[in-house]
């Protein structure tokens, strides 16, 4: 059966069974997050009672990380034509990948991403969108990416560095690809859901209202069923006409609500790690119950049997 290591002590680390079990193995250079095999325990001589003992008592020392691991606290969104939402634990592994519109449930289709880190699941979904021939016609293509974290400085890093991973993986595209990324807040996620849509096209379509100088002009609901490259088109066309001399940038807009566009270097380096600051940290029952409650309230679909096993 396979497993999922959840927390690392000493020669020893404790790994999330498929069953939901917590099983203590021995530490072979494990890494938070890695997918394992390991051999089902059968217990039929009485004599190894004692090994269930240890189970029970492994389950409340590491029961606290386990549930860390299942809960998700950072909220990525990115947009071409399909749209998927991503809910990431706080230590920024993938715990599911959501299609938002029908496009993207035949990408998700090609691709598991559970358990990888974020950086490795934008790269994944970035080349599956690119080999299904999204980034081939003559305009140049687009991407937004859109992140959100109850530390904002976290979430403004997290969008910078996917925004250097989405370039990178589109570096060699035929035609060239805009890539923008903004760190949003709660209520802006709960305003694009509200929209069926994502935070990061909501703020695309908000710039292109600004940019034509008459909001009114702009059909919110009609443009957010469009491409994610003709919105930033659009954008750079209007901005032109206006005589606007940074039309060829939009990515250093400030997004509404608060929300920072990440297109400046000097916000995070690119040798900056995707996993959210303070990862691997230990949240205290307190804490563990507080982020519980607002992010059962993010990612509804994903706490379907983490409320139940949650802390009390």
């Amino acid at each position: 059966m396979k497993g999922v290591i959840v927390e690392i002590r000493g020669a020893h680390a404790a790994a999330l069974s498929d069953d939901g079990c917590i099983i203590k193995v021995k530490d072979r250079n494990y890494a938070i997050g890695q997918v394992i095999e390991m051999k089902k325990q059968v217990f039929g001589n009485p004599a190894k009672t004692m090994a269930i003992t240890v189970a029970a008592a492994l389950t409340l020392m590491f029961g606290v990380s386990a549930w860390a691991y299942c809960t998700p606290c950072i909220y990525v969104s990115l947009d071409v034509n399909p749209s998927i939402e991503y809910s990431v634990n706080r230590f920024g592994r993938v715990l599911s990948a959501k299609a938002v519109d029908q496009d993207a449930v035949k990408v998700l289709e090609q691709l598991n991403l559970q358990n990888q880190s974020i950086d490795e699941a934008v790269r994944s979904t970035v080349q599956q969108i690119s080999q299904e021939g999204y980034f081939q016609s003559d305009d140049p293509g687009g991407i937004m990416i859109a992140t959100y974290s109850d530390n904002e400085t976290s979430a403004e890093k997290l969008a910078t560095n996917l925004k250097d991973t989405a370039e990178q993986e589109v570096d060699d595209a035929k035609t060239p690809v805009d890539v923008e990324s903004v760190s949003v807040g709660y209520e802006r996620v709960q305003e694009a859901r509200a929209l069926d849509t994502t935070p990061g096209k909501l703020n695309l379509v908000e710039k292109l209202q600004a940019s034509t100088g008459d909001p009114s002009s702009v059909d919110v609901t009609q443009w957010l069923r469009k491409p994610v490259k003709d919105i930033m088109k659009a954008i750079k066309e209007t901005k032109k006409a206006s005589g606007d001399d940074d039309a060829e940038d939009v990515q250093n807009d400030t997004g509404t609500d608060g929300d920072s566009a990440s297109s400046s270097p000097e916000t995070a380096s690119s040798e900056d790690s995707a996993q959210p600051r303070d990862a691997g940290r230990i949240l205290s029952a307190d804490q563990a119950k507080r982020c519980f409650r607002k992010q059962s309230r993010l990612f509804p679909e994903s706490f379907g049997q983490v409320r139940e096993s949650g802390p009390e």
